[in-house]
């Protein structure tokens, strides 16, 4: 993901943190370095944008809008948005917004509307747009050319019209938005539907486009084969080349694999893998699976002692620490509960409620990670560690930092 443009200097500090309220979401800065280092971001003078009742900011990410100028753009998903569409509802749209302006544009990834196709005599919708949720999932490339969006609510009759199932659907959109492909893996004909098919999979719940060996993109299914999910390496010059995870025994039934997604080498070849979060796997204490490009486990990340129902998974993110030249891993789980926390007056045991926490693991050779740091959240309900998202070096010290989510910390849990 490209980097923003930055401006006011701000000092921070070791595992510091820098809330910016009373913003909707709280960002959260870390660094695992010790010093004392100026911070970029202008918190005091932002560009704020705004669409109410769209679920505008349900997902950001940055890219360039033409090869010319190179300027940034905030994507922006908005996925109850109503579109222009003709005979659909609140399809959802990904705006594209100026970093220093209060302009913001429609991107228009997809307007034809609902497929039409002959059901006897009569010409019927084969799929369904409304309320499908499209800017649920944005994912740009690292050099801001290539983008990802999706649409996971996105319903499909296949051919008897007798079945009607939320398969999701993305759009890819290469050079600059100049050439749009849609990607649909979980919509198969023939016999592919169903619960303990893909029929339920929500294709693009979560995705990701590599950085390295970027023809393929990474689109997750988390309600494939009974909800225990599936992942896709789908192949961009060929629609059909598309392999995914296969469906496991009936205990892994609703373990989410795919709930997030992330890229980064793991396994030395200098292309990238994908990071899957399985948030009710292991046992529903839940773990983060590693594939190769060709879906070949490579490792699991799960935790000795973890806290059944912390959803451990729900988020992830990868970016080089340490600056050793080894992607690492972050994982968040925000519904994690600090059952060891020590009311400061009566001195009793006070349980921190979905306090949330991040786990942050070193990797030192190929499948092969460090006992991992963790992290915890500090307000009760503030779900710390819901989202992820590897920011590049905000404050020039030449070491990446990572932004957290708290969605329901800061002022009155907003």
């Amino acid at each position: 993901m490209p980097q923003p443009p930055h401006s006011l200097n701000i000092i921070r500090r070791p595992l510091n943190i820098l809330f910016s309220l009373p913003t909707k979401f709280i960002l959260i800065l870390f660094t695992l370095f010790i010093g004392i280092e100026g911070f970029n971001v202008d918190t005091k003078n932002a560009q704020i944008h705004r669409r109410p009742n769209t679920g505008f900011g349900y997902t950001v990410d940055f890219a360039y809008r033409d090869s010319r100028n190179r300027k940034l753009t905030l994507l922006v998903g908005a996925p109850f948005a109503q579109t222009s569409q003709r005979r659909l509802q609140n399809t959802g749209a990904v705006y594209g917004c100026e970093v220093d302006t209060n302009l913001c544009v429609e991107i228009f990834f997809d307007q034809k509307g609902n497929e039409l196709r002959l059901n006897g005599t009569s010409l019927l919708p084969i799929e369904e747009k409304s309320h499908q949720m499209f800017g649920a999932t944005i994912v740009a490339s690292k050099n801001g050319d290539n983008v990802l969006a999706c649409a996971p609510h996105y319903k499909y009759f296949f051919a008897k019209f007798d079945v009607v199932e939320p398969v999701g659907s993305c759009y890819y959109s290469r050079d600059y938005f100049s050439k749009i492909q849609e990607f649909a893996p979980c919509r198969q004909e023939p016999a592919r539907h169903g619960h303990h098919r893909l029929g339920y999979g929500m294709c693009g719940f979560s995705a990701a486009v590599p950085d390295f060996g970027n023809e393929r993109l990474f689109i997750s299914a988390p309600g494939a084969w009974y909800w225990q999910g599936s992942v896709f390496s789908q192949n961009i010059h060929n629609i059909t080349d598309r392999p995914n995870t296969a469906d496991g025994p009936a205990y892994t039934d609703n373990q989410e694999l795919g709930y997030s997604t992330a890229t980064g080498d793991f396994d030395g070849d200098k292309l990238d893998d994908i990071v899957v979060g399985v948030p009710r796997g292991n046992e529903l204490i839940g773990m983060v699976s590693i594939y190769s490009r060709q879906l070949k486990p490579i490792a699991n990340l799960t935790e000795k002692d973890g806290q059944r129902g912390q959803y451990f998974g729900a988020s992830v993110a990868v970016l080089d620490f340490n600056n050793d030249g080894l992607a690492d891993i972050v994982v968040g789980s925000p519904l994690y509960i600090n059952w060891a926390n020590v009311d400061g007056k009566t001195q009793e045991r006070k349980p921190q409620y979905d306090i949330g926490k991040i786990s942050v693991y070193i990797q030192t050779g190929i499948g092969t990670f460090r006992e991992p740091v963790i992290i915890l959240g500090h307000e009760q309900w503030s779900r710390f560690g819901y989202s992820l998202a590897a920011a590049g070096d905000l404050n020039g010290d030449g070491f990446q930092d990572l932004l957290v989510g708290a969605p329901y910390d800061g002022e009155e849990g907003r």
